[in-house]
């Protein structure tokens, strides 16, 4: 049953931690914040609700003020799949979710125009929301909780882990959109993809990342991305046979053999 104990919440203790990761969503470094920085943002006011160990920070008068019971469900929703991945009965620490309106808020929020982030050091996931958050719910989840389960790991098997988590990438099925990238000369190699990540564009690199660990997943197991989480890109010759070269052209006929028909796909960056 959720528990609604609207607030203001003001002069909260606390600063913003100051070690900073390569992950969250975007191309940005990520500074670590706090539950209580967040909450004490300049600017803000929060409508606080409770509901299973999640608790939403929704910010008051904003359009995702008017949806909390469906946020609220849509957050639940997202925690039970991240743990149904990963393969985990249970996530024991509180997880905060702040909800803004749109992308302007956000920057204002974090630093930044973005859809989505979260601070793995404190549980605390940042979306934009108004009518439904789960998928963006179920990407950041994935990010905080393995990485207080698995570790820290290579930003390329993060974000694809978190994309394959969600499952359509911009409601298309993630090999799809592959194909559409390949046709279209615009996806990345696998080389390029694990030892660049950071400098390709984030609509392409992705989804290929995505349905590379989608892949792997589906073809070796759970257990070999989380091998690759902990160990990175060197140890994929010992779980799959394959040096990189023949492992991605094995990739690629999984992803050949999706149905791209329909797909209008544009992987543009959108501010």
């Amino acid at each position: 049953m959720l528990l609604a104990m609207t607030a203001r919440i003001a002069a909260l203790i606390g600063t913003a931690a100051l070690l900073s990761w390569v992950s969250g969503c975007g191309s940005l470094i990520v500074t670590q914040r706090s539950v209580e920085s967040l909450a004490d943002s300049n600017g803000f006011t929060w409508e606080m609700h409770e509901s299973d160990g999640l608790f939403l920070y929704v910010e008051a008068g904003s359009a995702a003020a008017d949806n909390v019971e469906t946020l609220a469900a849509d957050a639940g929703a997202a925690r039970q799949r991240v743990l149904a991945y990963l393969q985990e009965a249970t996530y024991e620490p509180a997880v905060s979710i702040f909800i803004v309106g749109d992308r302007d808020r956000m920057k204002d929020l974090v630093g930044r125009r973005s859809n989505g982030t979260g601070y793995y050091t404190s549980n605390a996931v940042c979306l934009v929301g108004t009518d439904g958050i789960r998928h963006g719910a179920t990407h950041e989840l994935l990010h905080v909780i393995a990485m207080n389960l698995w570790g820290v790991p290579a930003r390329w098997i993060n974000e694809g882990a978190a994309v394959d988590a969600t499952g359509p990438w911009q409601g298309y099925d993630v090999h799809a959109v592959c194909k559409q990238l390949r046709a279209d000369d615009a996806l990345p190699s696998l080389r390029d993809m694990t030892r660049r990540f950071d400098r390709l564009p984030s609509l392409v690199k992705y989804p290929a990342a995505g349905s590379f660990v989608r892949y792997m997943r589906n073809n070796y197991g759970l257990d070999s991305v989380r091998r690759v989480w902990h160990d990175g890109r060197r140890v994929l010759p010992d779980i799959t046979g394959m040096e990189l070269d023949t492992l991605e052209a094995a990739w690629l006929e999984v992803v050949e053999q999706s149905d791209a028909t329909g797909i209008e796909y544009n992987s543009t960056p959108v501010e």
